[in-house]
């Protein structure tokens, strides 16, 4: 708006001062070549914008996609574990699993402190306030020198815990391998969540895209008055540009708050993923894969001649091949009563067909 102002007014200033930078004719032509340079600045800004908000949703999705990868590596932990032992109630066996539960809660939480700034507050003791932690394990854990790892040593407890069970015949040997295969991919992938949310672009591209962006929002009011030059007054003649410089202005930083926006995956905004959804959904996904008791099986046999078991499913089995040959056998008495009623013809061009 006060670009258009200033091109209204000029004429009479440049009568006044008798200044020619002024004069009517300077002042178009000076807008003129600002409408140009605008005009060669515009797809070079806004490929450069969007190719950063591409890269940037890009890494938003991979690090959404890591974070279920190790929820689903914690839950498969789970379900293999408990589908060896759901069968046993004794106590050793429920110690063990529910020292597993601690430990894969311990890890999916640590993991998750050393991302988002919403866990940095929590303490040890809290924790042990919560029973995931015993005294002796937080004062180990205090000791530790790298206190953003604390997950990988809650895996090695981990892994040492299930090597033990397996040793003292708590656990099938052959599970052992299996479990520690999953523990070994849980641990890579907590590493790439952690390393991932600490890369960053680029600085030289970063301030070339935000030089650009700032020049372009500098050079579009006068672009616009330009553009928008009349002879005819009217309010809309300074209306018009000053709102096109506002849209112009809102697209591209609207574009820059959305990069803003991306690069916390994990706190408080709409399209974040939020890491209390995420740890409570997990702790009871395991508790009722840890907790659970399975039904007793009956042994079924299946044979293709026919013989039915005694007990268990048979009996619906043997019932269901019963109704099925009635089926076939009410079928065909209806194409028999159906071809009887039919020109004596058509029965044989029926069978040819």
């Amino acid at each position: 708006m006060s670009v258009t102002w200033w091109t209204r007014t000029c004429p009479r200033l440049a009568a006044h001062f008798n200044f020619e930078l002024f004069s009517k004719d300077a002042v178009t032509d000076n807008l003129k070549a600002a409408s140009e340079v605008q005009k060669l600045i515009l797809p070079f800004a806004s490929f450069i914008l969007a190719l950063y908000i591409n890269m940037k949703i890009k890494w938003f999705n991979g690090i959404i996609s890591v974070s279920w990868g190790v929820q689903g590596q914690l839950h498969n932990f789970a379900l293999v574990l408990s589908s060896v032992l759901s069968s046993r109630q004794d106590p050793q066996c429920l110690k063990l699993r529910y020292t597993v539960y601690r430990y894969l809660n311990l890890v999916h939480f640590f993991v998750h402190q050393a991302v988002s700034l919403e866990y940095r507050s929590v303490h040890l003791t809290h924790l042990v306030q919560c029973e995931l932690l015993t005294p002796d394990e937080a004062n180990i854990l205090e000791s530790h020198s790298n206190r953003s790892n604390l997950s990988n040593l809650i895996m090695l407890w981990l892994g040492a815990l299930v090597r033990q069970a397996s040793e003292t015949n708590d656990m099938p040997h052959a599970v052992l391998r299996q479990l520690l295969e999953i523990l070994s991919q849980l641990r890579g992938s907590s590493d790439t969540l952690k390393k991932e949310m600490k890369r960053v672009a680029p600085i030289s591209f970063v301030q070339l895209m935000q030089v650009m962006i700032d020049m372009l929002l500098l050079l579009t009011p006068m672009a616009l008055a330009y553009k928008f030059e009349t002879t005819r007054e009217s309010v809309m003649v300074y209306i018009w540009p000053a709102f096109g410089s506002m849209l112009v202005a809102l697209f591209y930083q609207g574009g820059m708050r959305l990069i803003t926006a991306l690069e916390d995956p994990f706190s408080s905004d709409i399209d974040d993923l939020h890491p209390d959804w995420l740890l409570m959904s997990s702790e009871q996904a395991l508790y009722l894969y840890l907790a659970s008791t399975c039904p007793s099986f009956v042994n079924m046999q299946y044979c293709s001649t026919g013989a039915a078991p005694k007990s268990g499913f048979g009996p619906h089995i043997q019932t269901i091949t019963q109704n099925s040959h009635e089926l076939k056998q009410s079928q065909r008495n209806q194409d028999m009563q159906f071809a009887s009623v039919l020109p004596p013809g058509c029965c044989q061009d029926e069978a040819n067909s």
